[in-house]
């Protein structure tokens, strides 16, 4: 089956392949991308086709896009360690879980 037939939005897009390598690579998200490029530079393209496009011509960078690093982790058997250099507060329990305990108990 010939793919290309159903990329006809895929040209619109190709016109900003650089701003989208250079907003990928700063861990703008495509959807914000594509929201972007709609309202700043009338993109008529579904967020969908977007997607694809991304994925089939930045490959590497759609990549790179998807991974989120929220911080270092701590070695095994260490806590994070607090502003004033105190281990964390135990989390509190959750009530319901209390609950839960005391149905299933009885």
């Amino acid at each position: 089956m010939d793919t290309r037939l159903r990329q006809v939005s895929w040209p619109a897009i190709e016109v900003h392949r650089d701003y989208i390598a250079e907003q990928l690579k700063a861990n703008v998200t495509a959807a914000t991308i594509h929201q972007r490029l709609r309202d700043e530079h009338g993109l008529e393209a579904s967020v969908a086709s977007f997607r694809r496009w991304v994925r089939a011509n930045l490959p590497e960078e759609a990549r790179r896009s998807q991974v989120r690093v929220l911080g270092d982790t701590p070695p095994p058997g260490h806590d994070w360690i607090h502003r004033d250099n105190q281990p964390a507060p135990p989390r509190p329990r959750s009530p319901f879980k209390n609950l839960c305990q005391t149905i299933t108990a009885s």
